[in-house]
């Protein structure tokens, strides 16, 4: 067992039951952590070469690999709960979006914090959908891996087996997890505003990082934002709308969507609505993606950066 007490070792399920005959949910005191993390830092996280060194049943057992008795394992690519990638057999491919296997991940919540969103969103999926979270903090990610575990348990393996979550740091290695066209829709809910003029360049929406989105978007894909900083929102408004692979959606189409209501619930949401304070939201949607393979994202990234 770990020596972090904040850790739900596997093998003691049974010491975690209650009075009711549930197992206990992990305590968000136990795994606070800093809330500002470095993007920009070196990558020391361990991370696959590209998708096919992912092995996502370890995420979804029981929907990949029908195996119950794997479906109460926690594998978050943490010091506590690592991932071996399979980089061992990596060889040059051509990433573009293969005949993936359904269900498969569609669904991210870039950031994801606590998970709120994951939880709220897990019931309303098509049985096709899967939803991963992407967080940079270690505890942090424990503390979602082994909450999905609890909720897993609880409801008899027979709910929230279509969320999970890694640890990862978004900004430098989302390419390395998924295919182009993959993803359906991509959430970004309060995410750091970094106030800081040259700390700007570490916010999870700008100008480089949109064309990485618009890659991995599909037909139609989806990009959400919510934030309580107005600044913050002009900031991904303005650098969507530059980007030119998005269209943002009319309020109506907005207020149809039903993953917008999930979005503004989440833990920070309501604790926005109950102080009182004002968030700010959008949603868009891809058009025709300039961007056809990965080297001509490199093209341009290099152009970008060409042009500061």
């Amino acid at each position: 067992m770990s020596s972090d007490n904040s850790s739900l070792n596997e093998d003691e399920n049974l010491e975690n039951l209650n009075k009711l005959g549930k197992y206990n949910m992990p305590h968000k005191r136990n795994f606070r952590q800093h809330a500002h993390c470095n993007p920009l830092a070196a990558v020391s996280i361990p991370y696959p070469f590209n998708p096919d060194c992912v092995d996502w049943s370890l995420n979804y057992p029981l929907l990949l690999k029908n195996n119950t008795t794997n479906n109460s394992k926690i594998y978050v690519n943490t010091s506590n709960y690592p991932i071996n990638y399979k980089n061992d057999n990596f060889t040059i491919k051509n990433t573009i979006n293969k005949n993936l296997s359904n269900p498969h991940i569609n669904i991210l919540d870039v950031g994801c914090g606590y998970g709120g969103l994951l939880y709220n969103i897990s019931k309303s999926l098509n049985d096709n959908s899967l939803a991963l979270g992407m967080e940079i903090r270690d505890k942090v990610t424990n503390y979602v891996g082994e909450k999905i575990k609890v909720l897993r348990l609880n409801s008899e393996h027979k709910e929230y087996n279509n969320i999970s979550v890694v640890k990862t740091n978004a900004m430098k290695l989302i390419l390395n997890y998924f295919y182009k066209g993959q993803i359906n829709k991509i959430f970004f809910c309060f995410a750091d505003p970094h106030f800081k003029k040259y700390n700007h360049r570490k916010r999870i929406i700008n100008k480089y990082l949109l064309n990485d989105y618009a890659y991995l978007l599909g037909d139609k894909g989806r990009l959400y934002i919510i934030t309580d900083v107005k600044e913050l929102f002009d900031w991904e408004i303005f650098n969507i709308k530059q980007n030119g692979n998005f269209r943002e959606l009319s309020k109506e189409e907005i207020e149809k969507d039903i993953f917008v209501e999930f979005m503004k619930n989440t833990n920070e949401g309501k604790k926005v609505q109950k102080e009182n304070r004002e968030m700010w939201y959008s949603v868009f949607e891809k058009v025709e993606c300039k961007i056809k393979t990965v080297n001509e994202l490199y093209e341009m990234l290099q152009f970008n950066k060409d042009d500061d």
